[in-house]
């Protein structure tokens, strides 16, 4: 996306905004690009008068210079309150992901507005659901995931997070019975995900190896079952889920991934990190 494109989403007008910010700075650039685009996450704003709990994001387009780039993660911190002057989409968004401020100027932060302090310490209070499976499983209100520690071996734990999209506790039955399900078969699951990801990786993992200076004997299938350990877990919607497994330096430190369905089987097996 080229500098006109990008601004010509946004009206002129310029409104002051205060804004409840609930993360930090990231940034991004697509291929092609000429700068990179910042993004900042918010909780609500208030504009006008009139305070808004639709979450979204402020953006903002930052130089490719790498110095004047890092410099701009500084601008905003999370769980604070900052006045600002932003312009707003000419087509307003209510999507956490499509509703968009561009910032043009920041003219105050540790802002003091009762409203929007309100809305965050209602945001800062914790989320819990105990289940005789799952243990206590908490609510993480940034990316509405329920994440949990299951014991998984002697003196092992395994990470369980499952993408809820909302703190709606009606939508979550679905997404935690299919964890349940996950976990009750973890001893069995975990050695199919193995076996389907040495067959998958094995000789990817030669491949690596032979890049080493010193002279390495060839991984078996046997071998990668039986070196890579099962880390985390992330649960999405339909039964679909990713694992994530240690690789034990094959990769050189990269993450061994399998997804799959509970209902139809493994899909893929890659690595990633």
């Amino acid at each position: 996306m080229n500098k006109k494109s990008f601004y010509s989403s946004f009206s002129e007008e310029e409104k002051e905004f205060s804004v409840v910010m609930i993360s930090g700075v990231s940034g991004g650039k697509a291929a092609g690009d000429a700068c990179w685009t910042m993004n900042a996450d918010f909780l609500a704003y208030e504009c006008d008068g009139k305070v808004s709990e639709n979450r979204g994001y402020l953006c903002w387009l930052a130089s490719d210079e790498e110095e004047a780039r890092v410099s701009e993660r500084d601008k905003f911190k999370s769980k604070c309150i900052y006045r600002i002057k932003a312009r707003e989409l000419k087509v307003k968004q209510t999507d956490r992901y499509s509703n968009r401020l561009l910032v043009t100027q920041i003219l105050d932060q540790d802002v003091a507005s009762p409203e929007l302090e309100t809305i965050l310490a209602e945001y800062e209070k914790p989320v819990t659901m105990e289940d005789d499976i799952l243990g206590i499983l908490t609510l993480d209100k940034q990316y509405f995931e329920l994440s949990a520690e299951i014991p998984f071996g002697t003196g092992k734990e395994i990470g369980i997070s499952i993408d809820v999209g909302d703190e709606d506790r009606s939508s979550w039955t679905e997404l935690v019975n299919t964890a349940r399900r996950l976990v009750q078969n973890m001893k069995q699951l975990d050695t199919d995900m193995r076996e389907f990801a040495a067959e998958e990786l094995t000789s990817l993992a030669n491949e690596w190896q032979d890049n080493l200076e010193e002279d390495i004997p060839e991984i078996t299938q046997e071998q990668f079952a039986g070196r890579i350990g099962l880390e985390s877990i992330h649960i999405e919607e339909n039964g679909y889920y990713t694992a994530y497994y240690d690789d034990d330096d094959m990769f050189f430190g990269h993450v061994v991934v399998v997804d799959g369905n509970i209902d139809t089987g493994f899909e893929s097996s890659y690595i990633e990190g």
